[in-house]
């Protein structure tokens, strides 16, 4: 689906919603043209992943992405924004007491 519209700034692998209308351009065909876009982020595990790994927060790649999300699961956004003290400083602070599925 294609849709048209003005935003700040996009970025791959982040999720949209938008409000708007369905037009038809004589060139381009049936499309969505949006009066407000909103971005909102990713509800599935698979989706955190992605975005996450996809270099949106400074970092963290897809291989630290993946560690993060094993980790903390659903409430990997809230650890970063709000439990700072959880968070490792790099990918090898983590302190195992925090993932016990990964403790060597």
């Amino acid at each position: 689906m294609t849709v048209v519209g003005s935003a700040a700034s996009v970025t791959a692998g982040e999720y949209l919603e938008a409000e708007g209308q369905w037009i038809t351009d004589r060139q381009y065909g049936l499309q969505f043209k949006a009066q407000q876009l909103r971005i909102v982020p990713p509800s599935t595990l698979d989706g955190i992943e992605k975005y996450l790994g996809s270099g949106m927060v400074k970092g963290i790649g897809p291989h630290f992405a993946k560690t993060l999300v094993r980790a903390f699961g659903e409430s990997v956004f809230e650890v970063i924004e709000q439990q700072p003290e959880r968070q490792p400083l790099n990918r090898g602070d983590f302190p195992c007491a925090c993932i016990p599925d990964l403790r060597p």
